[in-house]
């Protein structure tokens, strides 16, 4: 890869110069410092991050508008206007730091199979952003042979192209921002919700009841083929840590004292000290006994391969605390909207971080319900003061703002005050 043109150059340049006015910003420090003893389960206040909106949803004049043609420069230049954006209206504690990341060229068969879908590839762009997956599978997996089909992942690293890829990103940024190698800092590990996808949901469910054993092999085989796929990266050294500037799994970022810091380069992270993640979303019904059995017992065998864990997603979990036990290093856990929010905080231990999740669809429809939201921010922060827990709270999945995305902005600013009203002795723990 060369150097892009004079114009190209100028136009990231300018836009890295603003991002790094940013990362200078004594708040920075603070932010860190925030994340960092909620993780350590010293909390001083709940640490609050928006995240997971489509993009087209932000659109607020040009403020996210793309100039470059080429699309590996025109990716970098969304990544730079996406942190100016993110600072000026979604601030709450996020973290801007003054590095900008260059990805790794990789390519990975993951578990070689994708469950067949109707019109496939017949969707614009836009269209696949804005239904997110609401689509019908046809079931591909039917009997124990089938199992077959999920695959031992094939990865090959490009080192040359990366290299390249690292020069040219230096050239561009020299003395505004450090480049670094951006490897593979986060792992989607979701057995049933991927399982249920290739069995069929209803199909599926019924083989819990009518064939437990192939139910056990088909989570074991998954197990098995992701812990060999983390394996292979981390012998290649393609790892990324994500003790740092990275929401892990479905939470938030991950600084922390309890894990060794990231590499000079970027990559070469070790997987025992990083945070892992799993979930399992489909399984929100089915009885903690159950649960254990067919998801968090296989699911401990990859929760060992990591410094620490975060679990969950959408799913409630306040009834089924004991049973996550006996995941090692579980470190964070989902509080989802759907849960009873003061049972899952009381219960869970004081090592462990309560992952809130608000309810995001009261920014939808036709009129936002601010008053919910704010209730309900209220509520999480005296029962985080009751029960003297670590939080963070996190303003996810978003899939509607009624065209109006400062209805994302108002909550950020709204749950700032809030827990600044709360937790306003900085600098001392809960």
């Amino acid at each position: 890869m060369k150097r892009p043109p004079a114009e190209v150059t100028k136009r990231l340049r300018e836009l890295a110069r603003q991002v790094r006015e940013i990362a200078e910003d004594p708040l920075q420090e603070e932010h860190r410092r925030i994340w960092t003893a909620v993780n350590d389960c010293k909390m001083e206040k709940p640490a609050i991050l928006a995240r997971d909106y489509p993009w087209f949803l932000m659109q607020y004049e040009d403020e996210l508008k793309v100039t470059l043609e080429d699309t590996f420069w025109a990716t970098v230049e969304l990544d730079l206007l996406q942190r100016i954006y993110e600072w000026k209206h979604l601030r709450c504690h996020r973290v801007i730091e003054p590095v900008i990341y260059c990805p790794i060229c990789v390519t990975d068969s993951i578990f070689g199979l994708t469950p067949s879908v109707p019109d496939a590839g017949k969707l614009s762009g836009i269209e696949e952003e804005r239904i997110k997956g609401a689509r019908h599978f046809y079931t591909v997996i039917f009997n124990e042979k089938d199992l077959e089909k999920i695959r031992y992942p094939e990865i090959q690293y490009d080192e040359k192209e990366t290299m390249e890829r690292l020069a040219a990103m230096q050239e561009v940024f020299d003395g505004i921002l450090e480049v670094k190698l951006l490897g593979k800092h986060y792992f989607s590990c979701v057995p049933w919700d991927d399982l249920l996808t290739w069995l069929g949901i209803e199909e599926g469910m019924y083989k819990f009841i009518d064939e437990p054993e192939f139910m056990h092999q088909a989570v074991s085989r998954y197990i098995e083929v992701s812990i060999n796929r983390l394996e292979q990266y981390e012998k290649l050294g393609l790892l990324t840590s994500n003790n740092g500037n990275f929401t892990v799994g479905n939470g938030g970022y991950g600084y922390t004292t309890e894990l060794a810091p990231a590499t000079k380069s970027g990559i070469g992270a070790r997987a025992r000290d990083m945070w892992g993640d799993c979930a399992d979303q489909l399984l929100t019904a089915m009885s903690p006994a159950m649960t254990k059995e067919f998801a968090f017992d296989h699911e401990a065998l990859w929760a060992a391969k990591w410094g620490r864990m975060h679990y969950g997603c959408c799913e409630r979990l306040d009834h089924k605390l004991e049973e996550l036990k006996v995941l090692p290093g579980l470190k964070k856990i989902s509080v989802s909207p759907f849960s009873k929010k003061e049972e899952a905080i009381e219960k869970m231990d004081k090592d462990k971080v309560v992952s809130f999740k608000p309810h995001s669809v009261n920014l939808a429809g036709d009129t936002p319900r601010f008053d919910a939201l704010e209730k309900e921010l209220k509520e999480v922060c005296e029962l985080a003061i009751k029960h003297g827990k670590s939080m963070e709270i996190l303003m996810k999945t978003i899939i509607n703002l009624g065209g109006e995305p400062q209805r994302l902005w108002k909550w950020c600013e709204m749950a700032t005050q809030i827990i600044d009203s709360y937790f306003s002795n900085t600098g001392k723990t809960l």
